[in-house]
């Protein structure tokens, strides 16, 4: 037989098994990363929140989402938090204007070329969650032996409103004092330390990890909080100290405060 008629039909016998190879050793995959133009900040009873509206998407092949970081620097300082992931939100709007949002806790999914995926991912910080809830918990149990459990073995039940409280002269004392005593002003002013979302610039750096470790995408972006924006953040806290009372008395808690800044990708992004 002919030699180069032979190393063709040899070829021609391999070429699937060195496709199959090219394409999984040697043809890297690769995903975008792409923000819509906001990002949405706030401080709850878990610490900082970073949202970010998304567009993922992969080329050459799928890419295994093991996890999604995200490392926030605040410019004046440098001062940082690292978010991990917790939760994707994938929001439908109905014609009638009313928003039916379905929560999912953030876990490995699959980018598919050609088939990019929009999720709004929430990120959080795991360390700071549990030094807040922490505070949170003393704070709550220091409520409920000043003045909870003292109500209740009054009364045996919680208050049906706010009102009722005035009935009891005593109970509403120690609500007056719990109200501007040291617990208070101690947790208040040790989250106000903890709080995170000063006016300035921040610098957002984003990276997606692939099970097997072979891709970590990094993306750089950016925005910027006013001196109203957090103002308006760090009431917050106040919510978060209320919502004791709110659980016992009935009484109406201020709601969760969000910014919505716009984020830009930085020059430098790499």
């Amino acid at each position: 037989m002919d030699p180069i008629a032979s190393a063709i039909a040899i070829f021609a016998a391999f070429q699937p098994w060195l496709i199959k190879a090219y394409n999984r050793y040697i043809v890297r995959p690769e995903a975008g990363f792409l923000p819509a133009h906001s990002a949405s900040v706030s401080f709850l009873d878990s610490g900082p929140m970073l949202g970010l509206v998304a567009t993922l998407n992969a080329k050459n092949k799928d890419v295994l989402v093991e996890k999604i970081e995200a490392t926030v620097v605040r410019a004046s300082d440098n001062a940082k938090h690292d978010f991990e992931w917790s939760a994707l939100i994938d929001p439908q709007v109905s014609l009638s204007g009313l928003q039916d949002t379905k929560l999912e806790q953030a876990s490995p999914l699959v980018i598919r070329p050609g088939f990019p995926i929009k999720k709004n991912i929430l990120f959080w910080d795991p360390n700071q969650m549990e030094e807040i809830r922490s505070l949170v918990s003393d704070y709550n149990s220091a409520f409920w032996q000043d003045v909870g459990k003292p109500w209740y073995d009054e009364h045996g039940s919680l208050p049906e409103n706010p009102d009722t409280i005035a009935t009891s002269p005593r109970i509403l004392e120690k609500w007056k004092a719990f109200l501007h005593g040291t617990v208070r002003s101690d947790t208040y002013a040790r989250l106000n330390d903890l709080f995170f979302w000063r006016e300035g610039e921040y610098e957002v750096r984003v990276s997606i990890v692939s099970e097997d470790r072979a891709l970590r995408f990094v993306g750089n972006f950016h925005f910027k909080l006013s001196e109203g924006d957090s103002k308006t953040l760090r009431l917050n806290i106040v919510t978060i100290l209320d919502q004791a009372l709110s659980s016992f008395s009935g009484m109406q808690s201020y709601p969760w405060n969000w910014n919505y800044p716009r984020i830009k990708r930085l020059n430098d992004a790499s």
